[in-house]
């Protein structure tokens, strides 16, 4: 299970996540040498990636048309940028160390993971195989977690979410008025297939981190629904009664498992 979660991070690692990772950093550190050691860092980090392209793109033009003198130029290029970042790596490693241990590229052990959440915290986490009618989903409180598999695929997901979201996305219609109603009775399936067989596992929490995966990540985890709805709302008030997942769980979504260890290092505590 410990391995599993790892790999799945690595398994849906994003660059949005990274940058977002890298940025909390850099502006929680209050420290110019700091900001403008990364900044250089991830400036030679984006140039290499140009030039990895365009040394593809030379070596991929047909024999007539290389040239060598090219070739060799952007491959001197890439060395010396390589060793710009070595020397840049082993500088933030000495001078800032925490910096490095976040920004790193492995994952997030399952164990670390646990000692960031508090006991009233949990962390859900999904993956989608492609090649797969399943959906894997990952729990994990302070003191235990608890990996399960279920019958959902990215296609059936993906419909259920647009359909929920049509009920909720007020940018498709030109009133309030045209907005179809919500599908209550399909974010409780989705809440029944997704999350209750994590319910005993969640007992006790009131918060949770959510790493959303595919069509998820457009849909707000807390307009699912906890209970079967006794009847279908007709009037905006009947929204009220819905047994919403938000009325259980302050929520809050997260770009990557990782990020968790940012937000705990960095959040600044509340002065009120």
């Amino acid at each position: 299970e410990a391995e599993a979660f790892e790999v799945l991070q690595l398994a849906r690692s994003s660059k949005t996540a990274g940058a977002i990772s890298r940025m909390a950093v850099r502006f929680a550190s209050g420290d110019d040498q700091m900001a403008s050691l990364i900044r250089e860092q991830q400036d030679a980090i984006a140039y290499r990636k140009k030039l990895d392209q365009d040394l593809i793109e030379a070596l991929g033009q047909s024999s007539n048309q290389r040239n060598s003198e090219i070739e060799s130029h952007i491959r001197a290029e890439l060395q010396s940028l390589t060793d710009r970042l070595d020397t840049l790596d082993q500088t933030i490693q000495e001078k800032f160390p925490k910096y490095a241990e976040l920004t790193r590229r492995e994952p997030l052990s399952l164990k670390a993971a646990q000692t960031l959440l508090r006991p009233q915290e949990a962390l859900l986490t999904f993956i989608q195989p492609l090649v797969a009618e399943l959906t894997h989903v990952f729990v994990v409180r302070h003191d235990k977690s608890v990996a399960y598999t279920v019958e959902l695929s990215v296609f059936e997901l993906e419909r259920m979410v647009t359909t929920l979201r049509a009920g909720v996305d007020a940018s498709q219609v030109q009133t309030l008025a045209d907005l179809p109603a919500f599908d209550v009775d399909l974010a409780h399936t989705l809440y029944q297939k997704l999350l209750s067989p994590a319910k005993d596992m969640l007992s006790g929490a009131t918060h949770l981190f959510v790493v959303p995966e595919g069509a998820l990540q457009s849909l707000p985890l807390g307009v699912l629904v906890t209970e079967k709805p006794k009847e279908i709302p007709e009037d905006p008030s009947d929204y009220q009664d819905i047994a919403w997942l938000y009325k259980d769980y302050a929520i809050t979504t997260l770009p990557s498992v990782a990020s968790l260890r940012a937000l705990r290092v960095f959040a600044k505590k509340g002065q009120a």
